[in-house]
């Protein structure tokens, strides 16, 4: 393999393993905010403000107002079925440090659990495909070490 070959393998592998790293703190961070939804949140009343088009189907846009008084919009990952009528009542988890992070309630088991379950299997693989892909690029490019 030629060096201006081997040098741009070892820069696809680093840019690789970046967002391989991305993926798995992306994850880790979704376990970690449904965990502490579970633990810690505070129960909103709030309305259904209508639809849009999410990840895996429908999803609904819920407006709720946190105890501080101020209004938020969130949008559900996926609605599984039947869809609220636009401004019936929702209510809403969230969490009184950040607002933002919310969830409608109830916040039941198996959505806590899909998203730590998740976490718990692709955060550690990324992270050694990650270190594997940047010890290999380092190589390519090479860097002792």
């Amino acid at each position: 393999m030629t060096k201006i070959a081997s040098e741009l393998l070892g820069l696809l592998l680093v840019c690789a393993s970046g967002v391989l790293l991305f993926a798995g703190c992306y994850a880790l961070m979704r376990a970690v905010n449904a965990i502490r939804l579970a633990m810690s949140g505070a129960q909103a009343e709030g309305s259904c403000a209508g639809y849009s088009a999410g990840r895996f189907g429908q999803s609904v846009i819920v407006d709720y107002r946190a105890r501080d008084g101020i209004e938020y919009t969130m949008t559900t990952e996926f609605w599984a079925g039947r869809l609220p009528a636009p401004g019936s009542r929702m209510d809403v988890i969230y969490l009184p440090q950040r607002p933002k992070i919310s969830d409608v309630a109830p916040l039941n088991l198996w959505r806590v659990m899909s998203k730590s379950v998740t976490a718990v299997f692709l955060f550690p693989l990324t992270l050694a495909l990650a270190l594997s892909m940047m010890a290999s690029a380092l190589e390519k490019l090479g860097v002792a070490l």
